[in-house]
C-alpha cells in the first residue's frame, strides 16, 4: 500500500508545488523541478507513516482499493488542469466550468490579497467599497474579479506574511492556492492516518472522493478562506484533545479570530471542563490580538468594529443574499430564510430571517455545550479516536451556516468530509456513505450559478439539499454526545484487537502493530487514553 500511496500523492502534489514555487518568485521550469523533487520528499514521508498507520491484518476488499485508485486518478488529473489556470490566467480553459462567466472570473482571494497590499500601503480603512468597486464599478486585476473584505484584521496575518515573498497579486494567488490545497489534503490524510486501521483506511478513500470532487478544485480556485479554515479547525482541536495545547491552542485561536465560527470548539471545550487546553486558547488569542495590534494598528481594529460587524450584522456586507439568482447557492441558516420569501414567504422580511440566523447561531451554541457535557474523548482505539474528529467537523460545519452567505461549493466541503468519517463509522454502510458523498457533490456542482436567471425548481431543491446537511451534521453531534455513542461505535467499527484475533494473528504481531501506529501518531499523542 506505500507504494500506492507514494505514487498517487506524488503525482498530486507535483501540480499543487510547482505552482506554488512559481509564486515564490522561480521561473516555470525550476518551478516545475523544485515541485518534482518537494513533491518526491513529502510524498516519501507521508507514505511511510499513513502505510503504517493503516496497516491493519483485517484489510477491506479489492473494491475499495480499487475505488481509492479511480478516485485518486480523478482528483490527480482535476488538480493538474486547475494548476494550469492558477499559474497562468490566460489559460482559462483549464478553469473549473471555463464556460460560466461568473465562477471563471470570481476571486475570493483577491479580497485577502488587496487588503494586504491596503495594510502595507498605510491604509486603515480597508473594509471602504471604494478600495474594492472604484466609483461603484466592479474592479478587475485582469480577467479577475476583486472582492470586497470582510474578515476580522487578525486573518491578515497570514496574507500580509505570504506577501513578503510573493508580493504581486498573481504569485499571491499562486501561493495560496498552494496552500489552501496542502492543507486540505494534509488534514484529510493526517486525521485517516490519526484514527489508524480499517477505519482510518475507510476515511482515506472517502476523502479522497471529496477531494476528487468539483467542489474542491471550484474552491481551490476561488480561493475562499472557508475551505482552510475548516481543516485547520478539526486538526487544532485533534491536537488539544491529544495532548498538544500549545500548538493546537494556537492554531484554533488563529482560525476562530480570522473566521468567527471555528471558536465553536471551544464550547465543548468548556462543557467538558477541559480547562487547559481553553488556557491555550485564550492565551494564543491573547497573543495574536496583540500582534495584529502592532503590526496593523489600532485603527483597522476601530474600522472593524464600527463599520464591517455593523454592516455584517445587518445584511448590507453581502447584498448579494437577497438576489434570487444568489440564494439558492447560499449554504446558509439565512439563506434558508431568504429562499421562503422568495418562494412566496412575504411575511419572512430580512429583518426576520436575520433574527432566525441569530437564533439559530444560539442554538448551535448550546447544541456544542450539550456535545462537550459529560463528554468522553476516548483516544485509546480507532474508534474513540474517530468520534472525536467527527464531532469537531460537525460542529465546525454547523456554525458555518450562521454566516449571512457561504457559497455552496465551499460550503459543503465539511459536510463531505463528515459523510465519509461516518462512511468509516459503519464499515457495512461505508458504500452507501460514500455513494451518498458523490450524489451529493454531483449534484451540487450542477447547480446554477447567480449568472443563469432564477429557478423556483432550483431554488426548492437547494434548501432541501441545505436542510439534509444540517440534519447529517446535527446527527453526528447527537451519535457523539449521546450516552451509548461509544458502545454503538465500537459495535460497528472493531478496534485493531478485534481484528488481531478474528484473523489469528499472535500477540507479537498485534503489539508490534499497536507500537507501529503509536510511533506515527507519537507526534500528536503521546500517551493515549480517554481524556476528560
Amino acid at each position: 500500500m506505500r507504494r500506492w500511496l507514494f505514487a498517487g500523492s506524488c503525482f498530486w502534489l507535483i501540480p499543487v508545488l510547482s505552482v506554488g514555487a512559481h509564486g515564490f518568485g522561480l521561473p516555470p521550469v525550476f518551478a516545475a523541478l523544485a515541485g518534482v523533487v518537494g513533491a518526491a520528499v513529502l510524498a516519501w514521508a507521508a507514505a511511510r507513516r499513513v502505510a503504517a498507520a493503516l496497516h491493519t491484518p483485517d484489510r477491506l476488499p479489492r473494491v475499495y482499493y480499487g475505488a481509492l485508485l479511480l478516485a485518486a486518478v480523478i482528483a490527480i488529473v482535476r488538480i493538474a488542469s486547475l494548476s494550469v489556470y492558477i499559474a497562468d490566467v490566460r489559460h482559462s480553459e483549464y478553469s473549473v466550468q471555463p464556460e460560466d462567466d461568473f465562477r471563471r472570473p470570481h476571486s475570493c482571494v483577491s479580497a485577502y490579497s488587496e487588503s494586504a497590499r491596503l495594510l502595507a500601503e498605510g491604509v486603515s480603512d480597508i473594509y471602504d467599497r471604494e478600495h474594492y468597486r472604484s466609483g461603484g464599478a466592479q474592479r478587475m486585476i485582469g480577467p479577475l474579479r476583486v472582492d470586497p473584505y470582510h474578515y476580522p484584521p487578525t486573518f491578515l496575518l497570514l496574507p500580509q506574511a505570504l506577501r513578503l515573498a510573493a508580493p504581486t497579486f498573481w504569485d499571491f494567488r499562486r501561493v495560496w492556492f498552494a496552500l489552501q490545497a496542502l492543507v486540505l489534503a494534509g488534514a484529510i490524510f493526517g486525521i485517516a492516518a490519526w484514527i489508524g486501521g480499517r477505519t482510518g483506511t475507510i476515511a482515506l478513500l472517502a476523502g479522497v472522493v471529496v477531494l476528487a470532487l468539483p467542489q474542491a478544485a471550484a474552491t481551490f480556485q476561488q480561493g475562499n478562506f472557508q475551505i482552510t479554515a475548516v481543516p485547520l479547525a478539526v486538526v487544532a482541536f485533534v491536537l488539544l484533545m491529544a495532548g498538544r495545547p500549545a500548538l493546537g491552542g494556537g492554531v484554533l485561536a488563529w482560525a476562530a479570530l480570522a473566521k468567527i465560527f471555528p471558536g465553536i470548539l471551544v464550547v465543548p471545550l468548556l462543557t467538558a471542563r477541559r480547562w487547559r487546553p481553553v488556557a491555550w486558547v485564550a492565551a494564543m488569542g491573547v497573543l495574536l490580538l496583540t500582534a495584529s495590534l502592532w503590526i496593523q494598528g489600532a485603527d483597522v481594529f476601530r474600522t472593524f468594529i464600527h463599520t464591517s460587524l455593523p454592516e455584517i450584522s445587518s445584511g448590507a456586507a453581502f447584498p448579494q443574499t437577497e438576489w434570487a439568482t444568489t440564494s439558492r447557492v447560499n449554504w446558509s441558516a439565512y439563506g434558508q430564510t431568504v429562499r421562503a420569501r422568495q418562494l412566496g414567504a412575504e411575511w419572512l422580511t430580512q429583518r426576520r430571517g436575520l433574527m432566525i440566523a441569530e437564533l439559530y447561531g444560539l442554538a448551535i451554541a448550546i447544541f456544542a455545550a450539550w456535545a462537550g457535557w459529560g463528554a468522553r474523548f476516548d483516544l485509546a482505539t480507532a474508534h474513540g479516536r474517530l468520534a472525536t474528529a467527527q464531532v469537531a467537523v460537525a460542529l465546525v460545519s454547523l456554525a458555518s451556516f450562521r454566516s449571512p452567505f457561504v457559497g455552496a461549493a465551499y460550503g459543503i466541503i465539511a459536510t463531505l468530509w463528515l459523510m465519509g468519517l461516518l462512511a468509516a463509522r459503519s464499515p457495512r454502510r461505508s458504500v452507501q456513505w460514500i455513494a451518498a458523498i458523490l450524489l451529493l457533490g454531483l449534484v451540487i456542482a450542477i447547480l446554477p450559478s447567480p449568472g443563469y436567471p432564477p429557478s423556483t425548481m432550483w431554488l426548492v431543491a437547494s434548501g432541501l439539499l441545505v436542510f439534509a446537511c444540517m440534519a447529517i451534521n446535527a446527527w453526528a453531534v447527537v451519535l457523539f454526545a449521546r450516552p451509548s455513542v461509544q458502545r454503538d461505535v465500537k459495535s460497528a467499527v472493531p478496534d485493531e484487537e478485534e481484528m488481531a484475533a478474528r484473523t489469528g494473528q499472535s500477540d507479537g504481531w498485534n503489539v508490534r502493530l499497536r507500537a507501529t501506529m503509536r510511533a506515527f501518531r507519537g507526534n500528536w499523542a503521546p500517551a493515549h487514553g480517554g481524556v476528560r
